[in-house]
């Protein structure tokens, strides 16, 4: 074997080499040995001495020589020992190769320049050292990455997906009892199910079962792709791995031979890495084979050769290395492993090929084949696992936040559907890709038990955003800046609402621009957009006619009021959170906290910013208020009403966009009104099981302040002395919710204060007679009020609503109100709000009736006979106090003129303000009083409130319409 020759020659050339390297260094210690002698210097010979045996044993142990000997020896190679100790024995016999001349030159050397000769290589060494070190602590220490890499697993421990014994037995069949015989082994599974993992199991196994009897060489096709001879790449790896594994010099040069008969060229070899190319002899491809075949029989190691992500290279880089395995490379004792997903396999020339054509391709190649799978609950077990480990090592703000997050992953992994969603979650890659996702999003920072963030609606939010960017990028445009209807539903009020064809019954449907949208899409595409967007799939799982406020509030379907999809884009794409004070949940927790039994209601509510306008406190009140009454006791009935009443004067009357929400006007005394409707009646917790609801004076009572409730009654408390005229008008606010003329909203609130002023009062027939009877007391009782503050007292009700200040209109909000507001706008708002104030109270005061509005002056002032003589008293009241001839009583005469010509005509068309002021004093008033108005200067307030009006007023108060009106009697 010329191969053999070749090898024996290059060890007998090695034998004389290095003996001829020991001749040298002999002949050169020998002649510093006599020069440090002649100059008594021998330590310096011994240190260098011990100096470089230091260095070439750090040399050996650095550079692992040690165990390349170790190999060489258990080669067994005693054939090449001998040619070696010939070569070296050969030159020793003729005594070195110009060892005289060497010699010669050697002593012509003075003992200095030959310690700097000798020195210099110590020099070097430890100059390159310290470089080593240098590094070494330069090197940044490995930390652990914040986010789940795409890292394949080394070592069973790492195992998730229970790999482990499928790699041992398929581990041992690659092995095959040692037998020498090549096979193929194809793993056929898709991206990201861990092929790479599996065979990193495989080699784990191999290097603790077989350590000895396998080398293990992984050709990465993907460094190679455009590689022109992909055969010479794949020859060069796998001499270098035999060449660090195994101590077989022939078999370097039988595969340099063997390829360069490949590729029609000349033999090489190499000598310490110098190479030597020789003429090819005509030696055959078939004889080279058979050599190497000969060769690799009588190996005791077996050679795996595994090619991984075969699937990534396109069909003719396939082809090329199927071929080279198929063709040139099955020899004995290597076998292949192949690595691939049959349905990425792509393209053929300009067709391509379906997974069955492929497979049929790949069987011509392939022996055996083996499939992975994973279970879907070990892939959801893999999920959290990884998660958490990730969230344990970052410094996350809330990591239990991420937990939440995921529930949505976790009900897909649990849905019938799961099938349908294997495209976006069905392999770890996919699973690492969500985490990271949404680890970079910082859900961390997304409190969901207080957020108005749906887990189901983000979760599929983010599969778009990473699996469909061009689609995620189509909703961000369409649905952001204000932008809504796209995807997000429409009613019938929008445009693009689906006028035909849509038979659901409900009052959301998707925009006809969504429908014809999705018709484009394949059905991956539509399926995710759909769990999403869909009304019909997203809106009909709620069971009910009327969608909860958590949906309306947190599903990303809806976009049109509360924004909810921009929220979620505005999450995704540029990480921001609105504040938890504009999301619905954080004040459904706040409830829930205000509500606990041991819960001090009022003293917890002092801990939140109830006046600060970022705090939304109609919204806390409008879920406190609309809660089922079986989760309220007596006592924390009354802990919450006596609290909103002690709130009320603190919220200002008026209502300003986007800075007040004007509570106190109307909305607090509705709430309290309803909280009295619906829980009122209480005097022991609420048994489910029965009704309780079977004593219908109590709420009259509290109404009232009679017994249980004596010094704490509705009315009583919204009138004390410290509230002034605004008490008034709260308490007209209340009446207003304590009749059924709203089709009976608050029927309870309204039967109890109707029963308690007469059992006998009717609860069905005509509709006046009821509503009579339930206003009758609270009107009588609230006159009463009225009568001990200002009639007897002759105080004036109007001046004493032009005497408000800013601050006891808007309350603790003043500051802020104030400094939002320019001076213009907050003068005519507190003018708008007095004429208010004074047509309300007036009109509830002097009106009759009004269709099925009831004014106090309906009735008198005790008694069931009904003769107005309240609107007689008021109306007295109004012209010997209010009116009284002056400056003030002309310019509160005008400016109840004003107010009532206005708002009577707007909201009551059937009574005039001329009736209401009664007709027959208003002409006697005036008949007395006429030269005097109208000479007289019209104040700042009735200007203001004629231009809000929209007045002409030219300067003389003759012009004006409500004087017109009186002069045409």
């Amino acid at each position: 074997m010329k191969s053999n020759y070749y090898t024996l020659i290059k060890f007998f050339i090695l034998g004389v080499l290095i003996s001829e390297v020991f001749f040298i260094v002999g002949l050169t210690l020998k002649s510093f040995y006599n020069l440090s002698l002649q100059s008594d210097k021998l330590y310096v010979f011994f240190s260098m001495i011990l100096l470089y045996l230091f260095i070439a044993y750090l040399s050996l142990r650095e550079d692992k020589k040690f165990s390349k000997v170790t190999s060489m020896l258990k080669s067994r190679r005693f054939d090449l020992l001998i040619v070696f100790i010939a070569g070296a024995i050969t030159l020793i016999i003729i005594d070195g190769l110009g060892t005289d001349y060497i010699e010669n030159m050697i002593k012509k050397i003075e003992l200095s320049h030959l310690q700097i000769f000798l020195f210099i290589p110590i020099v070097l060494f430890i100059a390159n050292n310290l470089k080593k070190r240098q590094d070494k602590y330069k090197e940044k220490a490995e930390e652990e990455s914040g986010f789940l890499s795409d890292v394949e697993i080394i070592t069973s421990e790492e195992d998730a997906f229970n790999f482990t014994k499928s790699a041992e037995k398929f581990s041992e069949s690659v092995f095959n009892y040692g037998s020498y015989e090549s096979l193929v082994f194809g793993i056929d599974a898709p991206w990201g199910t861990g092929k790479s993992t599996f065979i990193n199991l495989c080699q784990d196994i191999w290097d603790k079962k077989y350590e000895e009897k396998v080398i293990v060489y992984k050709f990465d096709v993907m460094k190679f792709e455009s590689d022109e001879n992909i055969l010479n790449k794949f020859v060069d790896g796998l001499i270098q791995v035999i060449r660090s594994n195994l101590f077989a010099p022939e078999l370097e040069t039988m595969f340099a031979k063997y390829l360069k008969l490949l590729n029609d060229s000349k033999t090489n070899f190499s000598i310490f890495g110098v190479r030597f190319g020789i003429p090819s002899d005509n030696l055959s491809i078939d004889k080279a084979f058979e050599k190497l075949e000969h060769f690799l029989k009588g190996l005791d190691r077996k050679i795996i050769i595994i090619v991984d992500d075969l699937d990534r290279l396109n069909f003719s880089s396939v082809k090329e290395v199927l071929f080279v395995i198929k063709k040139s490379f099955i020899l004995p004792n290597m076998s292949y492993i192949l690595c691939y997903d049959t349905e990425n396999i792509s393209i053929f020339e300009n067709q391509k090929l379906d997974a069955e054509k492929t497979i049929e391709f790949l069987e011509k190649f392939i022996n055996i084949k083996y499939s992975l799978f994973i279970d879907s609950a070990l892939l959801l077990n893999y999920f959290i696992n990884y998660k958490d480990k990730v969230a344990s090592r970052i410094n996350l703000k809330n990591p239990d936040l991420i937990s939440v997050a995921s529930e949505g992953l976790k009900d897909i992994f649990n849905s019938k559907e799961l099938d349908q969603y294997a495209p976006f979650v069905g392999n770890a890659r996919k699973i690492k890709r969500l985490v990271n996702t949404i680890l970079l999003l910082e859900v961390d920072r997304v409190d969901f038990t207080v957020m108005d963030f749906n887990k189901y609606d983000l979760i599929h939010l983010i599969i778009i955003y990473v699996n469909y960017p061009n689609i995620f990028r189509k909703i961000y445009h369409a649905e952001t800046g204000g932008g809504f209807g796209f995807f997000s539903v429409v009613t019938k009020y929008d445009d693009y609402y689906p006028k035909k064809g849509d038979t659901s019954s409900s009052d959301y449907k998707n925009s006809t621009r969504y429908t014809d949208y999705v018709e484009s899409l394949n059905a991956n595409q539509k399926f995710i957009l759909d769990k999403v967007f869909d009304a019909d799939v997203r809106l009909n799982k709620n069971r009910f006619s009327r969608l909860s406020n958590e949906a309306s509030f947190s599903y990303a379907c809806f976009n049109k009021d509360y924004r909810n999809l921009n929220r979620y884009l505005d999450l995704i794409v540029h990480s921001t959170i609105t504040s938890e004070n504009n999301h619905y949940k954080y004040y459904v927790s706040l409830k829930n906290d205000l509500l606990k039994e041991e819960a001090n209601f009022s003293v917890l509510l002092k801990n939140y910013p109830l006046f600060d306008p970022e705090f939304k406190s109609k919204q806390l009140w409008s879920i406190i208020v609309n809660e089922p009454y079986y989760n309220f006791t007596p006592e924390k009935v009354k802990e919450i009403i006596n609290s909103l009443l002690d709130l009320l004067p603190k919220y200002s009357v008026v209502e300003i966009d986007s800075i007040s929400e004007g509570l106190r006007n109307f909305i607090f005394p509705y709430f309290i009104a309803k909280l009295l409707n619906d829980f009122g009646w209480f005097k022991e917790k609420v048994d489910l099981k029965r009704e309780t609801r079977n004593d219908n004076h109590r709420i009259a009572e509290w109404v009232f302040g009679k017994k249980d409730f004596s010094g704490m009654g509705i009315l009583d408390t919204l009138s004390q002395p410290g509230r002034g005229v605004l008490g008034i008008y709260d308490l007209m606010s209340f009446r207003s919710n304590c009749s059924s003329r709203d089709k009976g909203s608050l029927y309870v609130l309204s039967r109890s204060l109707s029963m308690y002023e007469n059992n006998n009062n009717p609860s069905e027939g005509i509709v006046k007679d009821i509503i009579i009877s339930e206003l009758r007391g609270v009107s009588q009782a609230i006159f009463k009020i009225f009568k001990e503050k200002y009639i007897k007292e002759s105080k004036n009700v109007i001046e004493e609503v032009f005497n408000l200040s800013a601050k006891e209109i808007f309350g603790e909000e003043y500051n802020y109100i104030y400094s939002n507001s320019n001076k213009g706008d907050l003068d005519a708002h507190i003018v708008s709000i007095k004429s208010i104030i004074v047509h309300y109270i007036l009109y509830n005061l002097v009106s009759k009736e009004d269709s099925e509005e009831i004014g106090c002056g309906f009735y008198d002032e005790s008694g069931y006979n009904d003769q107005g003589n309240i609107y007689n008293m008021i109306i007295e009241y109004l012209y010997e106090v209010c009116f009284k001839p002056s400056i003030h009583g002309y310019n509160y005469f005008l400016f109840v003129l004003i107010a009532f010509s206005n708002m009577s005509r707007e909201a009551y068309p059937k009574k005039g303000f001329l009736e209401l002021l009664n007709r027959g004093q208003l002409k006697e008033y005036w008949k007395a009083n006429e030269s005097s108005i109208l000479e007289m200067e019209l104040s700042k307030e009735n200007k203001i409130l004629l231009n809000l009006y929209e007045m002409t007023f030219t300067g003389d108060i003759k012009d004006l319409q409500v004087i017109k009106s009186i002069m045409a009697f």
